[in-house]
């Protein structure tokens, strides 16, 4: 008797099963637990052939890879054909397989959401295609996190314990040791160069003139080999080399944890009599910097306009203070790409001060202020906003920076503008302040109405240099394919057409370059091709087989890592330049 056949109801779906493995133990084995997962995946897809449901055979396999970043090879690879229309469902063992980040896996599941593609975890038994599935995700998920949490905990536990018992608790060696069997060797000659950094800082006495100094002799940073066998490459001698070995006191056979040292059981490199010199000069001169350095009026009140505080950069160069305000990359990680804005010293305090004291002598809007806030004594307060603003010329800096901060919600800058957010209960505060002592905030941290000044900032905030991720070429220029050379040219052109042409439509604009309105979308498209995609394609380094017609055709992700797993070109680190 035969067995009859199921057939699949509605449309097939085609079914991506994911696999990960956080260690890269039991990798070479036979049968390893990527093996098991994707048996156990496999086995549920057939399962589900009433469906529709059909594997597909890619494999998405990442193996010793964490599931803390979503910055894995396989996963890149399955976002990009989820993008491609390429995949229906997702199929993964067990949910932390895919993230143990609730942000990152939000992000997905939005994603997955966007592309129509349904997400499902077979030992966890849900489908995210109904509400009840999603709710069992969001808890399991929330549990993920906070087991990867608990786990971080116990590593920063153990290197804790490490350290306080005298032992190297992981990463690569720095200069002048190797690591043995867990241990730090010393490397004799690795040991010189560091020898003669801390001997010739306290000769010079500046990082700079160290640093030209073992430049100049050729000198170079460490050589080390990862744990995945790439070779790190030393560079010259920089600043930030000379003072990561001044400040590392592992030289002097202690061992770090944080702000604590402890003894190490490993040989010094230097004596700890010398040790202490440099950290002497060093305390020295750093207090010296202290007492000369600009002091900070508006410290934690600047913003730029993508939400990254602003700090103030501060160097000593030939004697004089060089400083300004510069956006800082940590606090937006998803920003590392976004130009950095730096605003000039004191030119934007100058500019903040004198539009408060502007806000003061603007009788109408004063009132206006005070006759929102249902203030009765509207033309005194307002003469006494005026007498207010000339006393401010005569405060003292700590006067002036209690004022700011207790009137000053927030300062927000872009390449145009500067907007300054006023608390306006406490402006009218300020308006019955004698002058007598410091002027604080009366409200705690609790919203308030505020006021805006929107101020235009010429020639005081400008952007940084963005590093473009183009490599060098290491080979002799090949055969270019110039149908996608000319592809590129043409994109450009279609860029220069718009934007010479603002008041033509997209029909017009196509026309006058002889295609249609299809063609002509798909080639303003490639204009957000990543620069390195560009330049390989210039060189005629892409992949065999890429043709124009494909390239036109791509619906290219905003994303340049999407983009190059997409049209097959190797990904590149974020950051292409690393710090000797």
């Amino acid at each position: 008797m035969s067995v009859p056949t199921i057939k699949p109801v509605g449309r097939m779906k085609r079914c991506a099963i994911y696999t990960r493995k956080s260690r890269e133990s039991d990798l070479n084995q036979s049968f390893t637990s990527l093996d098991a997962q994707r048996a156990v995946c496999a086995a549920y897809i057939e399962s589900q052939q009433h469906k529709g449901w059909v594997k597909i055979p890619r494999e998405y396999e990442d193996g010793a890879q964490s599931g803390a970043t979503l910055e894995r090879p396989a996963m890149q690879e399955l976002l990009a054909d989820v993008e491609r229309g390429l995949v229906d469902v997702v199929v993964v063992y067990k949910l932390d397989r895919l993230s143990r980040s609730l942000l990152d896996f939000v992000r997905l599941l939005d994603m997955f959401e966007k592309y129509g593609v349904s997400f499902v975890c077979i030992t966890q038994n849900f489908d995210t295609a109904d509400s009840l599935g999603r709710l069992v995700m969001n808890v399991l998920l929330t549990f993920a996190q906070f087991e990867r949490e608990m786990m971080g905990d116990r590593i920063r536990d153990k290197k804790r314990a490490m350290n306080m018992r005298g032992l190297w608790a992981g990463g690569h060696p720095p200069i002048g040791y190797d690591l043995v069997r867990g241990k730090l060797v010393v490397n004799e000659r690795e040991a010189v160069v560091v020898r003669h950094v801390f001997e010739r800082y306290l000769a010079l006495k500046t990082y700079q003139a160290v640093a030209r100094e073992c430049s100049s002799a050729g000198m170079m940073t460490k050589t080390w080999v990862t744990r995945h066998g790439r070779v790190m490459e030393g560079g010259p001698f920089g600043t930030a080399s000379v003072r990561k070995i001044l400040h590392n006191p592992v030289y002097a056979g202690y061992v770090r944890n944080n702000a604590d040292t402890y003894e190490g059981i490993h040989k010094p490199i230097i004596s700890r009599e010398r040790w202490k010199e440099v950290a002497t000069l060093r305390e020295r001169q750093l207090a010296a910097r202290k007492t000369s350095a600009p002091s900070l009026l508006l410290e934690g009140l600047i913003f730029d306009c993508f939400g990254r505080r602003m700090k103030l950069d501060r160097q000593l160069r030939r004697g004089r203070w060089c400083c300004l305000y510069r956006s800082n990359q940590s606090d937006r990680n998803g920003l590392k790409s976004v130009k950095r804005l730096r605003a000039n010293f004191p030119e934007t305090d100058n500019l903040i001060i004198a539009a408060v004291r502007g806000l003061l002598s603007d009788r109408p809007r004063i009132r206006s202020i005070l006759l929102d806030m249902g203030r009765i004594e509207i033309d005194a307060a307002a003469a006494g906003a005026d007498r207010m603003s000339r006393r401010m010329s005569a405060f003292s800096f700590d006067q002036l920076r209690s004022l700011l901060r207790a009137l000053i919600a927030r300062i927000e800058i872009s390449p145009e503008r500067i907007k300054i957010l006023i608390r306006t209960p406490e402006l009218d505060r300020l308006l019955e302040w004698d002058g007598i002592g410091l002027f604080r905030g009366a409200v705690g941290g609790r919203v308030q109405q505020t006021c805006v000044l929107d101020l235009p900032c010429a020639c005081v905030i400008r952007t940084e240099r963005l590093s473009l991720p183009i490599a060098r070429r290491t080979s002799p220029p090949t055969a270019r394919n110039k149908g996608l050379v000319s592809l590129i040219r043409e994109a450009r052109a279609a860029q220069a057409l718009a934007d010479s042409r603002r008041d033509q439509t997209i029909e017009e604009l196509a026309l006058s370059m002889k295609r249609d309105r299809s063609f002509f979308l798909k080639l303003m498209r490639l204009n957000y091709l990543a620069p390195d995609i560009v330049a390989a394609i210039h060189d005629g380094e892409h992949r065999p087989g890429l043709t124009r017609k494909e390239l036109i055709n791509t619906n290219l992700p905003l994303d340049w890592s999407l983009q190059r797993a997409l049209l097959g070109f190797p990904q590149i680190c974020r950051d292409v330049s690393r710090p000797g």
